[in-house]
């Protein structure tokens, strides 16, 4: 969908490197598209994203605990960050630091609503490969926001579950590893290479 809709600007990051032959075995792929959307749309999502969070911030009980991410011994926040998923699903996908955050739906967050229907309009999507989940994080660069190394595993997904990481604001670093626990080394292999 992403290639015909953005053609070459689709780079697959793993595309002649030492990692492709066994990401081609795991059929694991990362890809980057870059210029999907305006830079002025970019910085207006990236307002609207702001004012969603701070309005979500100033209605909870919770106040800044309703947003902000942190470990249980960390007194640093590690970002801000909010939950929504579509009227079919009521998931929570739980990770350090969300453990008492709400879930939201989409559609009442409109900036992701519009990030949805966007993405949505791409193409025909079978609705089991749709978009159902939406994880909004901003990182503030003043406050040196970032989060240590830890896994995206959940029991809420499969193993071979979609993601859909979507950058507005500034560039960022975003590392990945495999998940070493299962004994199988090879990607570290790639990896000293």
């Amino acid at each position: 969908m992403f290639r015909r809709q953005f053609g070459n600007r689709v780079v697959d990051l793993l595309q002649s490197t030492s990692l492709e032959p066994y990401a081609r075995r795991c059929s694991f792929g990362m890809y980057i598209v870059r210029g999907v959307k305006d830079p002025s749309q970019c910085d207006q999502d990236m307002t609207d994203l702001r004012a969603a969070i701070a309005k979500i911030s100033k209605e909870s009980n919770r106040q800044q605990r309703a947003v902000d991410v942190q470990g249980d011994k960390a007194k640093k926040r590690w970002y801000k960050s909010v939950q929504a998923c579509s009227e079919k699903c009521n998931c929570k996908y739980e990770f350090d630091g969300t453990g008492r955050h709400d879930v939201y739906s989409i559609s009442d967050i409109p900036v992701l609503q519009s990030y949805i229907d966007w993405l949505h309009g791409l193409g025909k999507v079978e609705d089991k490969l749709r978009m159902n989940e939406v994880l909004a994080n901003i990182y503030d660069h003043e406050e040196d926001e970032n989060i240590p190394w830890h896994s995206d595993e959940n029991g809420l997904y499969e193993t071979s579950t979609d993601v859909l990481s979507w950058s507005v604001g500034s560039p960022g670093i975003f590392c990945f590893r495999p998940r070493v626990s299962q004994g199988d080394e090879t990607w570290l292999m790639y990896l000293a290479h």
